[in-house]
């Protein structure tokens, strides 16, 4: 028998005897130990973004919060905001300032729409979308329109008791309906407001002409048990000359 034989049949001989003890060690079957009776499943995996049938989703408040902690975009103008930046001027002319609102329907653009009844409105327009695309509340409650097609008249507010105006400059026709695609400007009154004021002023152009002046009243009383009752007035006048083109030297 040759070397390379002898190491073959040593080789041979050393697999058969591993396979027999392999064969003759005893299989224990593993067994996983029984749950306790008291354990609950696991919860099964929800998205965050998922609402329970018994969660309740808020769209709409009254809670008065400021522009940073509302869910769509919203500017907040305060009492003291309207003061400053046009404390000569009514409410209309002083919102029609912000960016948000251009082509707004105004008695100085409107003056000859009588036909329509536009003419001295003043009926707000965000970004340009139209009039009738723009929601105009007063306590965040809808108002009588001034016009056939429903548009709101600014001037008809109680100019004297403006609080705040707040305006969602974002569409908002899925929480207030159709007519909010442009957005909402809410007017937001002070009602309980104690005391009286009164208001005046005038102007003029530096050609002499274009005169304006408006007065307007606002008084406040608290009556009943706790002051529970609450009296307010208010009223307004205003007038404005009209200029026109032959007013001006360069037309005659």
């Amino acid at each position: 028998m040759t070397d390379g034989s002898w190491r073959g049949l040593m080789a041979t001989g050393t697999a058969l005897t591993a396979l027999s003890m392999a064969l003759a060690a005893p299989a224990f079957a593993q067994t996983t130990p029984a749950a306790p009776a008291d354990a609950s499943p696991p919860p099964p995996e929800t998205n965050p973004g998922d609402i329970a049938p018994d969660d309740i989703m808020v769209t709409g408040t009254r809670i008065v919060r400021d522009g940073f902690k509302s869910p769509t975009p919203l500017t907040v103008a305060t009492q003291e905001d309207i003061l400053n930046t046009s404390p000569t001027n009514n409410i209309a002319d002083f919102v029609n300032q912000l960016p948000a609102l251009v082509g707004s329907t105004r008695p100085s653009n409107s003056r000859l729409a009588i036909s329509s009844g536009l003419a001295g409105i003043n009926a707000l327009n965000l970004r340009g979308l139209g009039e009738i695309r723009t929601l105009v509340l007063l306590d965040g409650r809808r108002t009588v329109g001034s016009s056939v097609t429903g548009l709101v008249d600014v001037n008809t507010f109680p100019q004297a008791l403006v609080k705040s105006v707040e305006i969602v400059t974002g569409g908002a026709s899925a929480a207030y309906g159709s007519d909010a695609v442009a957005g909402v400007v809410n007017f937001v009154l002070d009602k309980t407001y104690k005391g009286i004021k009164i208001q005046a002023d005038s102007g003029v152009t530096e050609r002499g002409d274009g005169a304006n002046y408006s007065l307007s009243a606002a008084a406040g009383l608290a009556f009943g048990s706790d002051d529970r009752g609450h009296l307010l007035l208010s009223g307004e006048w205003a007038h404005r000359d009209g200029i026109f083109r032959v007013d001006r030297e360069r037309n005659s």
